[in-house]
Formats: structure tokens, C-alpha cells, sequence
């Protein structure tokens, strides 16, 4: 049965007295209100007029009580509904004023601002009038719940999507396509009117609706429907470097701004492009990278192979041959890894780009080989100019290593240490050819009783000063290499000599020979240039071992040798104490147990110990 207008008014009356009423303006302010002469607040006519949509608003809340009420209490339903439409009529009135002001938020005159903030004002109260209704238990009006709300966001997302369909760059685009100025057209828009929302229209909206995050969802959905919308048709070479530059770029490093970083929380935005759309467009501009760059390591080597076919020598630079070939190589591969890095906002992805330096080594290892081969009287020098570019290289693999991967960085590894053996063997054969006669008068008995060292010091120096040409890091590196090949076949001639000192002057002046050529060929290589210091003590530990009688102490030389280098045999050291024939069978044996007693001790060989009788091969 339909309730009595006694127990509905009840009801009505209930509410209205039980919850809190919206504040009515007092004197003073309707004195600020702009009231009328009698003192009489303005009527809601005048109140739109004047856009004060706060006080209309508050207006059209106090009719409705009213309207209801008076239902309610005196049954005239005729004169109820014509109050509700006339009500209703004013609300749809008042929802266009409220557009209006919603509408005029990017304008800068203090008077629409001031509007806008009593739009919000008004918005905020209707919602309290709608939280109203839901705790009477009553049926609403019509018009309940007001949406203003809704309204609100739907006005904001017609606003944004209507300043960005209307963006435009003041100023001279040319050399911009169509699509590259449109993306600049709206992305600075974008930007401008974030800004103005962060330091203008969020003061006229209370902290809890969050106005600056809602603009950047709005703004973020329009700048991507418009970049979807782009990439859909497919793009050119650069549109499509420009397009990703701003998805991956210029868009977060926008949003990262001081202004906005602490109002708009990026992080809650999707990507600006679909996934579908987004990656065919990064595979597109990968794959023309990897091919520009391809392109260009082609013709840089064959400028180098030009050079080589013309015959010209290469000039040096202050005293060194350098090819300028890695340098022009290196500085194309980082460009191409700083570009990709910006407009794709990942370095990683370059891992396909670098990856054709596998390629253009294995191109650079092919054209050395034929410099190599060829008898032109240049290729010593040519050679001595493309050194340098092994250690550019190098580094640049070990120093961007997370850039290869795994399988190709190794493959590059290889390729540059093939390169490197290769031109290291080829130039200092020579030299090794030219010192082998003095290396036959090592461990003999010529040896011992005629300075013979000499030829080689001095042969050694006339061949070490023709690397002058090289820069100094790589003449130390190959200069220290022939300190090790020399030393190795000196060691080698020695322990595989005949020479068998039985008497104990003979072992004396076996082991200061031994010591006497360690430190002139240390000073010599030293101050050519060579690092290697740690060769020194092998000729000396030699040395001192010829120069022992006393057992015990030779076991502890051999074991502190073997110690010091793991890789000293069984076979070497029975080679070295044979050279001394005072040592009889069970004394060498009894050398070799206490160096492998020693050798017991050490659970793991430290991998750091240097590499030396390895090298020196005896049968």
C-alpha cells in the first residue's frame, strides 16, 4: 500500500533535519555576491548571467528541497510538476553554462578562471546533494544523480581532443614532412597545456579530484590515438625515426619535466602505441640502422684498400703510422648506438647494429692477409698503421660488451686475436731469422769462452729501433712480445744444448753468462719499451741453480721455480740439472720429489701465474 503524505513527509522531514545543509552565503558575502538593492540575493536568472554557478547552483539544490518538501506536505501534484519541469528546465540551463566554463579553462583572463572555480564549486556541491538522496530510501528526481561528474570529464576529454585536432607550430616547419610536423604539432601542445594545468587550473579544483593526473590521462589517450592513427598508414625512413624518437624519447622526457613530474604520474600511463603497431616500426628503423651502418664500414674499408692499390705509403703522425680506419668505424658504430638508444630509449637493442662489426672484421682480417702476401715494399709499413686499430677495437668490444652478444663478441674476439697473431708472426720473423745464428751459439761451449752475446744484443737493436713507426701502447706490446719469443729460445737452446759443466768453475761461469745476458737483455727490452719485468727472474733462477753445490738449497731454487711457474715439467728440470754433470742420478731425482712435494700443497693453481716453459718445447 502506497504510503500516507503524513509518513512520507515524516520521511522527507527526517532527512532534511538529520543531515547537514549545504551553507547558505551569510550577509557579508551576498553583500559580495553582487545582491540586489533590497539586499535580496540575485535571483538564479542573474546568477547565470553573471556566471557565478556556485551560487545558481546552490539555488536549484535549495528549490529541489523545497519542491519536495511542499509535495509532500500538501498533495498538489499539478502545481508539483510544473515546479519540477520548470526546476528541470533551469538544470539543463545550468548544464550549459557549466560546459561553457568547463570549456574556457585554457583561457587566461582572471574572470574565467574565476568562473571555472565556481564551476567546480558547483559540481562539488550537486554531488553532495546526490550523496543526499541515496541515504533517504527515497525515490530521486529525475534528475538524480546530477552526473555532473561525468559531464565534467566528458567536457575535458571534448576540450582536449578539440586543442589537440587544432594544434599548430608558429614559425617556419620546412624540411619537415607532413607527418613530422603534425607529430611536433600536438606533442607541443601537449606540452603546453600540461603546464598550464599544473600552474593554473589545478588551483581551482580541491586536491581530491585530482585534476592534473585526469588532464594526463586525457592528453596521453588523445597524443596516442592521434600517433596510432599515423603508424597505421605505414611511414618513411624518417617519420618513422621521428615517430619513435617522441614514443620513446621526447614523450617520457616531456612527462619528466620539473613542472610536471610531481603533478602527472607517468607511471600510470600505457604505452603511447599499441604493440602490434609499435614493433614492426621499431624492427623497420632497426633494420635500416643495421644497413646504413653496414653501408658505411664497406666504404671505409674500401678507402683503406684504395689507399693500399694507389701504392702510397702511409704518412705518419708524429712519428707513427696510424690508419684513421677504427676511429671512422667506432665513431659510426656509437653514433648508431646513441641514435638507437634516444629513439628507442634502449641501448640494449642495439645489439643488432653493432653485431655487423662481426662481419667487417672477418673483411679487415681477408684485406691484411692479402697486404701480407703481397711483395710490395709498403706492406711493413701499411701493417704498422692498421696495429693500433686491434686495440681500438678490443677495447671498444670489451668495453661495450652488455652491447654484443655473447656468440658475437667471442666470434670478434677471435677474428682480432687471429689478426693480431698473424701480423705479430709476420713482423717479427725477420727478426728471429736474423737472430737465429747468435741463438745456435747458446749453450755451448763457444758460448762459455767468447762473448757471442753480443751480436744478438746488437742485431736485437737494430731491429727493434724499425718499429719506431708504431704508436707507443702497441710498439710495448709486440716489443714485449719479442722479449718473450727471445727468451724462450734463448731457455730453450740452453736446457736443450750439449754442454755438460762438470767442473764447478765452469757452473760459475755457466750461471754468470746466464745472469749476465738476463740483465742486459732486461735493460735493452726495458728501455725499448717492453712491460714484461717478470721474465727477469727466469734466466736468474737458471743462473742460480747452475751456480748451487749444496742439495738441499738446489731443491729449494727448483721448487720455488716451479712454485712461481706452474707449467716448469718434470723434463725441463732434469734438462737444466743435467746441464750440471756434479749431480748424480738420485740427486736430480731427489730435486724433482721435493717439487712435487710442493706442488702437493697447492690445492688449485693460481691462474694468474705467468705461462713460460710451456713455451719452451723440448723432445
Amino acid at each position: 500500500m502506497a504510503s500516507s503524505p503524513k509518513s512520507t513527509t515524516s520521511t522527507w522531514g527526517r532527512f532534511i533535519q538529520g543531515l547537514p545543509r549545504l551553507k547558505r552565503p551569510s550577509k557579508q558575502r551576498a553583500r559580495s555576491l553582487n545582491v540586489d538593492s533590497h539586499g535580496e540575493e540575485p535571483s538564479f536568472e542573474k546568477h547565470l548571467e553573471s556566471r557565478r554557478l556556485s551560487q545558481a547552483a546552490e539555488q536549484l539544490i535549495a528549490r529541489e528541497e523545497r519542491l519536495f518538501g511542499e509535495i509532500t506536505e500538501s498533495g498538489e501534484v499539478d502545481e508539483g510538476a510544473f515546479k519540477r519541469a520548470r526546476l528541470a528546465a533551469d538544470r539543463t540551463a545550468f548544464t550549459s553554462h557549466l560546459r561553457q566554463a568547463l570549456s574556457r579553462s585554457f583561457n587566461s583572463e582572471a574572470e574565467d578562471l574565476e568562473v571555472l572555480m565556481s564551476a567546480v564549486d558547483a559540481i562539488r556541491k550537486d554531488e553532495e546533494q546526490d550523496r543526499r538522496w541515496q541515504g533517504t530510501g527515497l525515490s530521486p528526481p529525475d534528475w538524480r544523480p546530477g552526473g555532473f561528474r561525468k559531464l565534467h570529464d566528458a567536457a575535458l576529454r571534448e576540450l582536449v581532443e578539440e586543442r589537440m585536432n587544432g594544434a599548430s607550430t608558429p614559425g617556419d616547419n620546412a624540411g619537415l614532412s607532413s607527418v613530422q610536423r603534425e607529430i611536433c604539432d600536438v606533442g607541443r601542445q601537449l606540452k603546453e597545456d600540461l603546464v598550464w594545468v599544473v600552474r593554473v587550473v589545478k588551483d581551482c579544483y580541491p586536491v581530491e579530484m585530482d585534476i592534473c593526473n585526469l588532464y594526463g590521462r586525457l592528453y596521453h589517450h588523445a597524443f596516442s590515438s592521434r600517433l596510432t592513427k599515423i603508424a597505421e598508414f605505414g611511414l618513411e625512413e624518417e617519420d618513422c625515426r621521428v615517430l619513435l624518437r617522441w614514443v620513446n624519447s621526447y614523450y617520457p622526457d616531456l612527462l619528466r619535466d620539473e613542472v610536471l613530474r610531481v603533478h602527472v604520474d607517468s607511471d600510470r600511463l600505457d604505452h603511447l602505441l599499441p604493440q602490434d603497431l609499435y614493433s614492426p616500426l621499431e624492427s623497420q628503423f632497426l633494420s635500416t640502422t643495421q644497413e646504413k651502418v653496414q653501408t658505411c664500414l664497406k666504404l671505409f674499408l674500401k678507402s683503406e684498400e684504395a689507399l693500399w692499390s694507389r701504392g702510397a705509403p702511409p704518412t705518419p703522425t708524429d712519428g707513427c703510422f696510424l690508419s684513421p680506419l677504427a676511429i671512422d668505424v667506432l665513431q659510426c658504430l656509437n653514433g648508431a648506438v646513441s641514435e638507437t638508444e634516444c629513439i628507442l630509449g634502449d641501448q640494449r637493442k642495439a645489439q643488432v647494429v653493432v653485431c655487423v662489426l662481426s662481419e667487417f672484421l672477418v673483411s679487415w682480417k681477408s684485406f691484411l692477409s692479402n697486404v701480407m702476401c703481397s711483395s710490395a715494399g709498403k706492406r711493413r709499413h701499411f701493417l704498422l698503421a692498421h696495429l693500433p686499430c686491434l686495440k681500438h677495437f678490443r677495447d671498444y668490444i670489451v668495453k661495450k660488451a652488455d652491447l654484443f652478444p655473447d656468440d658475437v663478441k667471442e666470434g670478434c674476439l677471435h677474428t682480432l686475436s687471429s689478426v693480431k697473431e698473424s701480423a705479430h708472426t709476420w713482423l717479427l720473423s725477420p727478426v728471429h731469422k736474423a737472430l737465429k745464428p747468435h741463438y745456435c751459439t747458446v749453450g755451448t761451449s763457444s758460448w762459455l769462452k767468447k762473448p757471442l752475446f753480443e751480436g744478438l744484443l746488437h742485431s736485437l737493436e737494430l731491429h727493434i729501433n724499425d718499429l719506431q713507426g708504431l704508436c707507443k701502447p702497441c710498439r710495448e706490446e709486440l716489443v714485449g712480445r719479442l722479449q718473450v719469443e727471445v727468451t724462450v729460445e734463448y731457455v730453450k737452446r740452453l736446457l736443450k744444448g750439449n754442454l755438460r759443466l762438470k767442473e764447478l768453475q765452469h757452473q760459475v761461469q755457466a750461471a754468470q753468462a746466464v745472469s749476465e745476458d738476463a740483465k742486459r737483455l732486461a735493460k735493452m727490452f726495458s728501455g725499448a719499451g717492453s712491460r714484461e719485468f717478470w721474465l727477469d727472474g727466469i734466466m736468474s733462477q737458471i743462473a742460480e741453480v747452475l751456480r748451487l753445490q749444496d742439495l738441499p738449497t738446489i731443491q729449494i731454487v727448483v721448487a720455488s721455480m716451479g712454485m712461481t711457474y706452474p707449467d716448469l715439467s718434470s723434463k725441463h728440470v732434469s734438462s737444466l740439472l743435467k746441464l750440471k754433470s756434479s749431480l748424480s742420478r738420485s740427486d736430480r731425482e731427489m730435486v724433482q720429489e721435493a717439487l712435487d712435494v710442493c706442488r702437493k700443497d697447492i690445492l688449485t693453481s693460481d691462474p694468474t701465474l705467468p705461462s713460460f716453459f710451456s713455451r719452451v718445447h723440448l723432445k
